[in-house]
């Protein structure tokens, strides 16, 4: 349904919608009055957009990063104690929602399923790596898998040797 009414992948649509989830937390204590409301309004629509979307990977990073920033750059105790008592309720608030959301289409028992079926082309792309740990699949003629996952996808095709440049990047 989403490819038929969205015309931008989720993937590549839910990390913009958490990254402004994360700028408007961190500039909500800065407004006043009614726009106050206003950017409450707009963040409860980014929220519950993230979620709906589905987008997995971009909801584990803005909870990471909400968490980071509720420890480093609160410098008020009290209100570092709120947003963690926030944060609590509000996962606790929403722990069926986001089971659904993380677990929706797949068998919770099976890790293949959970992994979307990427698990074996995992294991084959890190015994690609364990067999050619320098140079990877770059001087043979396997053909290699698709790992869902960069740093994996680089040392198979290219090694430590070839691929550090990238891996630098990436890191």
């Amino acid at each position: 349904i989403l490819d038929e009414y969205l015309p931008v992948p989720k993937n590549q649509l839910a990390p913009f919608y958490g990254v402004a989830f994360v700028i408007g937390v961190y500039n909500f204590k800065r407004q006043n009055g009614y726009f106050k409301l206003f950017h409450l309004m707009l963040l409860t629509v980014l929220g519950l957009g993230l979620l709906f979307i589905r987008g997995r990977a971009a909801l584990v990073a803005t909870f990471l990063c909400l968490m980071i920033f509720n420890l480093f750059f609160v410098r008020e105790r009290r209100y570092r104690y709120i947003g963690l008592g926030l944060f609590i309720v509000a996962v606790s608030l929403l722990s069926s929602l986001l089971f659904d959301v993380f677990t929706a289409n797949y068998d919770v028992n099976d890790v293949d399923s959970l992994s979307a079926n990427r698990l074996g082309d995992y294991i084959s792309a890190i015994d690609i790596i364990l067999k050619n740990p320098f140079v990877g699949s770059a001087l043979s003629v396997e053909v290699p898998y698709l790992p869902h996952n960069y740093l994996v996808y680089s040392l198979m095709n290219y090694g430590v040797l070839f691929g550090w440049p990238l891996l630098i990047i990436y890191l």
